[in-house]
Formats: C-alpha cells, sequence, structure tokens
C-alpha cells in the first residue's frame, strides 16, 4: 500500500467525524468517500477565512479545503 494511501486509512481510522463543514469552492466532497464514513457534509455559508475558526467553535468536526498549487 502507497504511504498516501495508507497514511489516509490510518486518519480515517482514528477520527470520529461527524460533520464535514465544506465551503462554497470546486472541491468535490465525494472524491474522499466521506459518505462512506457516516459523516454529514455541511455547506458553510461563511468564507474560505471563517472556517477554521467555525471548527474550532464547535460548528463542525472538520473541513477539508482546496488550494491552488504554485
Amino acid at each position: 500500500m502507497a504511504t498516501l494511501t495508507k497514511d489516509i486509512a490510518q486518519n480515517e481510522n482514528c477520527l470520529r467525524i461527524r460533520c464535514v463543514l465544506e465551503a462554497k469552492t470546486c472541491l468535490d466532497p465525494s472524491l474522499y468517500g466521506l459518505k462512506e464514513t457516516g459523516a454529514e457534509v455541511k455547506l458553510f455559508s461563511g468564507n474560505l477565512n471563517e472556517l477554521a475558526p467555525a471548527v474550532i467553535k464547535g460548528e463542525g468536526d472538520a473541513t477539508i479545503l482546496d488550494a491552488p498549487v504554485g
């Protein structure tokens, strides 16, 4: 198993995520297999700078972000 795939699997086993916040971007949460983990993907209405603070405040358990590669 590739290292990246193994790392992802280990993290999925450790995390018990119930709610993932998704910002309005071109990111497709279905690529991450979140449904299979039982997590709810919740559309976040704030801007990207408010996403991490929202998780800290408990509005969600985690977030996934896309970022341009520069």
